[in-house]
């Protein structure tokens, strides 16, 4: 693919622009517009549930006349707009409507690049390669966004996400501007046909590969979400060593991502996915019976190389499976958005059930569980194509 450099510098840009607004949402809404912890979760669910609704109309959208670029501008500009309302919102509720409604189609763009990538027959190891700099940039925005909180004030997010979006506006357009002869030349070329469509044979297929999805990564967001506790009541150690933990994993999704980018093409998906989910499940059995700082850091190896399979390897499993490529990147990304919504069932469930170790072992469980739907979805659709 001849523009992924500028590909990627796109991608870098709306993983930034992610990576400082989620982290400090919670933050800008109790200090901008004075919400409380319950006011937190009614918006966040408000603006998660907006969000898988736009993660389907908009990909869906935009595969009917392979316009993935169009779109893509229209959300970078909407970017714009949700840093400026963010930023002048008097009110709570204010600042609500502006995440539902210009925060949700917003948050599409990403998906969309990634569809724009699979529609212009982009190879598995370029999605994934392009991945990792989605991966970086998670890496760095977080500790960015908190100095700049230190520095200028939480009224800084928004003014971040303007910049940010203002140059994913421009690299938007300069990625359609250089891409329109070559849709012209396509469209001359290639008699019109309609898109492919679901059918009552492929949907159990699809239902089974999002639930597989949704579940690894489920365990992910539960992990993360208990680790501090778990290193600090469970293991006995200072929180400093969570955030090490967190970051070590991070920081490994990148070369996990580039060294998995380069053998994508000798094992087939599935086979790959079942090699990371058991990668997952040697995880989080370490982390149920670690009981050293040296053991906790280790793991984390493991747990990079579990997460880049499923953030890698999955996203373009769905494209594999789903040749309409809008529909294919909005059902991955709603795959996460169930996950941390399952996530917090697991954690509330295990956690009052077995304690903070017992998290681990029943992550150890759920993704296990999802190896299986991997090994029985592979065996049941081979050489099938769903949607």
């Amino acid at each position: 693919m001849r523009r992924r450099p500028l590909v990627s510098v796109a991608t870098s840009l709306w993983g930034f622009q992610a990576s400082l607004m989620m982290p400090s949402l919670a933050l800008v809404l109790v200090s901008l517009y004075g919400a409380t912890p319950v006011q937190v979760g009614w918006v966040m669910t408000i603006s998660n549930s907006a969000g898988f609704v736009a993660s389907l109309v908009i990909p869906s959208l935009a595969d009917r006349r392979a316009r993935y670029l169009q779109i893509l501008l229209v959300c970078a500009v909407l970017s714009i707009g949700l840093g400026v309302g963010l930023a002048t919102a008097s009110n709570l509720v204010a600042g609500t409507v502006v995440l539902a409604l210009l925060g949700a189609p917003a948050g599409v763009g990403n998906s969309l690049l990634f569809a724009h990538m699979n529609h212009t027959g982009s190879s598995r190891a370029e999605v994934m390669s392009v991945r990792a700099v989605f991966s970086l940039a998670w890496v760095i925005g977080p500790p960015a966004a908190t100095a700049l909180i230190a520095a200028f004030g939480v009224i800084s997010v928004p003014v971040g996400i303007i910049v940010i979006a203002v140059l994913n506006t421009i690299t938007s357009a300069i990625l359609l501007a250089r891409a329109r002869p070559a849709a012209v030349e396509h469209t001359e070329a290639t008699p019109k046909t309609p898109p492919p469509t679901l059918t009552r044979r492929t949907l159990p297929v699809l239902i089974v590969v999002f639930l597989a999805i949704a579940l690894a990564q489920a365990t992910n967001t539960a992990s993360i979400a208990i680790t501090s506790l778990y290193v600090t009541e469970h293991m006995h150690l200072p929180v400093l060593w969570a955030g090490l933990a967190l970051g070590a994993a991070a920081g490994l999704e990148v070369p996990v991502l580039m060294v998995q980018a380069r053998i994508v093409g000798r094992f087939s998906t599935p086979t790959l996915l079942v090699a990371g989910c058991l990668v997952g499940v040697a995880y989080y059995l370490g982390m149920a019976f670690a009981t050293s700082a040296l053991v906790l850091m280790l793991v984390q190896v493991l747990k990079a190389w579990f997460y880049g399979t499923m953030i890698g390897v999955g996203m373009t499993w769905f494209s594999e499976l789903i040749p309409r490529s809008g529909l294919a990147m909005g059902l991955y990304a709603n795959a996460g958005r169930v996950g941390s919504v399952l996530a917090g069932l697991l954690v509330g469930g295990a956690v009052q059930s077995w304690g903070f170790g017992g998290i681990f072992l029943a992550c150890a469980v759920v993704v296990g569980f999802a190896a299986l739907l991997v090994v029985g979805v592979s065996v049941a659709s081979r050489g099938e194509r769903v949607a």
